[in-house]
């Protein structure tokens, strides 16, 4: 199935991206593994992290909780979301 095989490509690309700390390729490649299988946890997770790198925390917020709701359990998504709501409580106070 061609479709099953560029989707874990990207996402593939999206984790090499992330550790290469590259945040645009991760974004782009992550939001692309989303678009093409978007009821998959773990290709949610991957971009709420690309959005992290980003400096994205609203849209990493929304990611991450996509994930939880798909059923991930992942104690990297958990604690990844954890952080990502405590900066946005941090930037709500500082603005």
């Amino acid at each position: 199935m061609p479709g099953f095989h560029m989707v874990g490509q990207l996402a593939a690309k999206a984790a090499e991206a992330l550790d290469d700390r590259d945040a645009d390729d991760a974004v782009r490649s992550a939001e692309a593994a989303v678009q093409l299988a978007p009821q998959n946890a773990g290709y949610r997770q991957l971009l709420g992290r690309a959005y992290v790198l980003a400096g994205r925390f609203a849209s990493a917020e929304t990611a991450l909780s996509d994930a939880l709701a798909l059923g991930s359990s992942d104690a990297r998504t958990i604690v990844s979301l954890a952080l990502v709501q405590v900066a946005l409580l941090q930037l709500a106070v500082t603005f």
